[in-house]
């Protein structure tokens, strides 16, 4: 049985000129809460930190910033994959999602 955060969604591309904006927009932001991850795109869930101290006094990734990471990488694909290839150029470079 398939969840709602494996299910692949059927969101149109946004338009070049922006003319179906909204319908794209509230697609992709229905998607985004469904997965959870609304917090993550509008930049309300802040990047936990990357690194901490292990038992030996080492700097280590901590697995917080691990699994906020790949939310991060899942709202970046969840927008980028419907955008046209023109409007993709122009945020492929982003880091953050809410830079997207």
């Amino acid at each position: 049985m398939s969840s709602k955060l494996d299910r692949v969604y059927d969101i149109p591309h946004l338009d070049n000129t922006g003319s179906n904006y909204y319908d794209w927009k509230y697609k992709v932001s229905t998607v985004l809460y469904l997965r959870g991850l609304t917090g993550i795109a509008k930049g309300t869930k802040q990047c936990l930190p990357q690194t901490a101290l292990d038992p030996k006094d080492q700097p280590a990734t901590t697995a917080a910033y691990e699994k906020w990471q790949a939310c991060n990488y899942q709202v970046k694909a969840e927008i980028t994959m419907n955008l046209s290839q023109e409007l993709l150029g122009t945020v492929i470079l982003y880091t953050l999602a809410l830079e997207v």
